[in-house]
């Protein structure tokens, strides 16, 4: 019987790499368009965060029975605006259409739950058509922001509107912050990262959708924070290195801060239910998982 269970699971693993390596195989224009996103927009690699979390939540939680009506569903959702999106020759869209495959593929296979599964939505990094509708405008009130407790120090910084965005000068410095500096990028991290704890803390669904909702709007103050910090740099250092503090410092701080607050919430729910339930101690850090299932 044992021989028996150990080789219908080695025939369902070796199934669900065909199936996975046929995904990845048909997605591969998408997949190389992703890659060269993330090259040369250090803000969106915050999207490889989020698989790695979907494992570790779907590995850590029961499995649900396979659901293969939506999941060949979400898979041809998700082919149909891959061609849509190459067709139309907007490939970066096409990322839309791997998440939905990858969530179908996940419904085929009964990796997870719905709400577990809303975690690889996240891969798709912000459109950058998104941040620019807001700009100048957005760029400009942040800067004002940024600049008002240094002004009231003595400091002397101008800001004026540009074509790209907004324009601090700092004595003989100018710091230039653009579109990707509004403080939107941020929004699907700092969801994200919410959401991830929400499931692993066993919150209810819409305790968890507000709680998301309310991580959003920490956006614009962590990004004036760290306008902030980059026109003191400007003054200290010149505005080379507080362009780049810009360009890497908030979403790295953000992903590594909301990771850190996502895995307290997950080991104080193990704790409660240790103590509320009488589960050995040891065994506290492997529960915290969804309770959708």
């Amino acid at each position: 019987m044992r021989e028996l269970r150990g080789a219908v699971t080695h025939a369902a693993s070796g199934r669900a790499l065909l199936l996975w390596s046929c995904l990845l195989l048909s997605f591969s224009p998408i997949l190389i368009d992703l890659a060269r996103h993330l090259v040369a927009e250090p803000w969106a690699r915050y999207a490889l965060i989020f698989p790695l979390l979907f494992v570790r939540i779907a590995f850590r939680t029961p499995a649900p029975p396979p659901a293969l009506t939506s999941g060949v569903v979400l898979i041809a959702l998700g082919v149909a605006v891959e061609l849509l999106a190459i067709g139309a020759d907007v490939t970066r869209f096409g990322k839309i259409g791997f998440a939905l495959a990858a969530i179908g593929l996940c419904r085929c296979l009964g990796y997870a739950s719905w709400s577990t599964l809303l975690l690889l939505a996240f891969i798709v990094p912000l459109p950058s058509f998104v941040s620019s509708a807001a700009s100048p405008t957005l760029e400009v009130a942040l800067l004002e922001a940024a600049a008002f407790v240094p002004r009231l120090l003595g400091g002397a910084i101008t800001v004026v509107a540009s074509r790209a965005g907004g324009e601090a000068s700092v004595g003989d410095q100018v710091l230039r912050v653009g579109p990707l500096d509004n403080g939107l990028v941020l929004v699907p991290l700092l969801v994200g990262l919410s959401w991830y704890g929400s499931l692993g803390s066993a919150r209810p669904l819409l305790g968890a959708t507000l709680r998301a909702g309310g991580a959003a709007l920490l956006a614009i103050p962590v990004q004036i924070l760290a306008i902030a910090v980059a026109l003191g740099l400007t003054a200290l250092a010149g505005a080379g290195i507080a362009r780049n503090l810009l360009t890497h410092g908030p979403w790295m701080v953000v992903a590594a801060l909301g990771l850190l607050h996502a895995e307290r919430a997950i080991r104080r729910h193990g704790e409660r239910v240790v103590a509320g339930a009488g589960v050995p101690r040891g065994e506290a850090e492997s529960i915290g998982g969804s309770s959708d299932r």
